[in-house]
């Protein structure tokens, strides 16, 4: 693939994705890794090559901007239910419960919650319809060290979503979660 007038972000790549895999993609800034995604989505069409994709499979795409997209005068349950309406207030909280939103922060206002708790919710709204796959564009961002340990155990153990794609530049994060890293070398080569 590559953009108008500008060289191969990659070329000759084969990119295959099994059930409960855990894939890290790794690189420098503007090597490719989020076009990569989108080429995977389906959002970008690459210029050779093919991509094939069950049509009956549930996605779910984590990125920054689904945190910042969050109304920060709702409370947590309220942005559980905007996104899944009619779900009534205790399925809301078991949902929230589950990411460890719970008890009295699950009626708190999105603004008064930290970035961690932001993207636990955010999590919780795209793994609500147990995706076959996840994308996760950079889920560690803004995150404390506590958040990105409870990210990595749900990456790990959690059961309600298959295969996850991992964008991130913290390789430790992605050694830990992943079963498999793609390396975007500088020569637009993706080495496994």
């Amino acid at each position: 693939f590559a953009y108008p007038d500008r060289a191969p972000l990659f070329e000759e790549a084969t990119v295959g994705l099994d059930i409960k895999g855990r894939v890290g993609i790794l690189g420098a800034n503007g090597a490719g890794k989020s076009t990569l995604l989108k080429v995977l989505q389906g959002k970008l069409t690459p210029q050779r090559g093919s991509l094939q994709v069950n049509r009956n499979m549930r996605v779910g795409t984590f990125a920054q901007h689904h945190v910042d997209a969050l109304d920060l005068g709702s409370t947590c349950v309220d942005c559980i239910q905007a996104s899944y309406p009619g779900m009534p207030d205790q399925e809301a909280r078991n949902v929230l419960g589950r990411f460890g939103i719970s008890g009295d922060i699950a009626l708190r206002r999105i603004v008064t919650l930290s970035g961690g708790q932001k993207s636990r919710i955010a999590l919780a709204i795209i793994t609500y319809l147990q995706p076959h796959l996840i994308y996760l564009d950079e889920p560690t961002n803004h995150l404390d060290r506590t958040a990105v340990n409870w990210l990595q155990e749900f990456l790990v153990k959690d059961s309600t979503y298959g295969t996850a794609m991992i964008i991130s530049h913290d390789a430790a994060f992605l050694n830990y979660v992943c079963t498999d890293i793609i390396h975007f070398t500088t020569e637009g080569k993706l080495a496994y």
